[in-house]
Formats: C-alpha cells, structure tokens, sequence
C-alpha cells in the first residue's frame, strides 16, 4: 500500500496527544504543489519557512530544514515518479508538557501527508471564478503576520461563512476595513496596467505564488504596488486576480454584485507563471 504520510521520517498518520502544534497551534506548515513528482518553488517554501522557525525562535534552523528536505523526497520516493498531487509539510515546536512556556529541549515535530488535486477546469482558468466578501475580519498582529503559521481559526471562520459552490473564494478585510486577502489565496488588482497587492505587515500569509508573481511581473512590463488596499479599489480594478500554491494564478470573473469583463492580466501571469516554473520539471 502507498504510504501517504511520515511523522518524524517513519510511515504514520497520529502525533502525541501533548503536541504543540495540537494544543497551542506553536508551529508553521506549507502546501507544496507537486507535477510529475518534482515538488514547485521548493526554494520559496524553505526560505518562508526559515523565515518562520526565526521568528518563532527555533534552534538549529538549517539543521531542521535539512531534515525536512530528506523526508520529502522519502514522501516523493514511495510516490509514483510522475506523481501530481499536494505535499502538506507541517511542523511543530514537539511534544510535552503543559502550559505555553516551551521546553528548549524539545524536537520539533514533522508531518509530511500526500493528498491528491484535481486542477481548475480550462473554462474557470480562461473565464475566472466568483468571489464573496466575508464579514469574518483578520485581527492585527506584526509578530506573525506574513507567517503561515498553524494558528488558521480567522480562515476557518471566514471560510464556514458560505456553502454555495459556485462561490470559488471570500475576500477578507482586516479590522480597519483594509483589504488583505482571500481564505485560501493572496490578492492583486490590476487597475491602469498596474498590478496592486495588499501590504501584508499586520495580517494575512506572505505566499509563495505572490512572491512570484512579484518578482515576475516585469516580464510582462508590469510594475506591482504593494499598498493598502480598500473595498472600493477592488470594485473598481480593471481586474482581479487571486493565486495560491496549489492553483497558481487565477483570474476573477465576480466580486459580489460586480463582473469584470478583462481576465487577460490573470490567464497571461498563470501562462508565464507555467513556461518558467513547469519548465523546470522533468
């Protein structure tokens, strides 16, 4: 039988009742994005990760992230070599003992699971898909902002406000009514040729697929602004895209009552988006 998930390098789907990450959510994860089983912008996901362990005051940094790097190609290993799919690497600060003070000497623990994906169809890649607003607001908090850290119950809340399947996604605002980003995505606008994302330093998940398209937006001849961002400019744009990284980039067709006409900006980014990262693979 395929084995669809490591804890700490060895075939298991528990954790111990007194981990961190199960009781205080102390501890970072990461959904990568496998094709053919060689996993997407593995680079971005460990220095976000590298990131994350520095900010929340892990030990032996480079050590860890060796370590993890070896169980995901042990996770790929007992996978078909053409595998497509998502990888789910989840770490927390270990197991043992009560209370939020951490032991110093506790190992942290990894969990590696195999989930299967089935990708956008082409109508929904050429069209874009509907987003809802949420009424679930993000709270404000510089020390773990930008962190994809394993506190998610904001997600969840906003995420459980709707069960209309033709919904894709909800936009979600912050507490001064700031946009930050969808539940599950990150959020552009392109309004004058100009790409807009929100400014991610009190909330929301500094994500791998944004990052890209941040530093590839020029190849299209397009400068990106990261700004606040308001509810008004999002009716507004010219256009609305949204990415993660298990959908890359995709553009939006709704946003509550209003329909954007132009998806152009969305389909080209995800086409180079494609060419430069698909190309590596094989």
């Amino acid at each position: 039988m395929t084995v669809s998930s490591l804890v700490n390098g060895l075939p298991a789907t528990v954790v111990e009742a007194t981990d961190r990450g199960l009781a205080y959510g102390d501890g970072l994860f990461e959904t990568l994005r496998v094709v053919d089983g060689h996993v997407l912008l593995w680079s971005y996901h460990s220095d976000r990760l590298a990131r994350g362990f520095l900010r929340l005051g892990f030990s032996s940094i480079e050590v860890l992230l060796s370590l993890l790097e070896s169980e995901l190609h042990q996770l790929l290993s007992l996978q078909s070599s053409s595998a497509n799919g998502l990888i789910k690497l989840l770490i927390t600060r270990g197991a043992g003992g009560r209370g939020y003070r951490a032991d110093p000497s506790l190992t942290p623990t990894r969990v590696l699971s195999w989930h299967s994906y089935t990708s956008l169809s082409e109508e929904q890649r050429a069209k874009g898909v509907s987003l809802r607003l949420c009424q679930t607001r993000f709270g404000h908090n510089p020390l773990t902002a930008g962190l994809k850290h394993l506190n998610r119950l904001e997600q969840v809340l906003a995420r459980s406000e709707w069960s209309d399947n033709s919904i894709f996604e909800g936009v979600v605002c912050d507490i001064s009514q700031n946009v930050v980003s969808g539940t599950m995505s990150n959020l552009f606008i392109v309004k004058n040729g100009c790409l807009k994302t929100p400014k991610l330093e009190l909330a929301g998940i500094d994500g791998t697929r944004r990052r890209w398209i941040i530093e590839n937006a020029s190849c299209l001849g397009m400068q990106v602004n990261i700004c606040q961002l308001s509810l008004d400019e999002l009716f507004q744009a010219d256009e609305i895209l949204i990415c993660n990284a298990a959908m890359g980039i995709v553009p939006v067709a709704e946003f509550e009552m209003s329909s954007f006409s132009s998806t152009a900006t969305g389909v080209e980014l995800h086409r180079l988006y494609e060419r430069s990262v698909l190309s590596c693979v094989g």
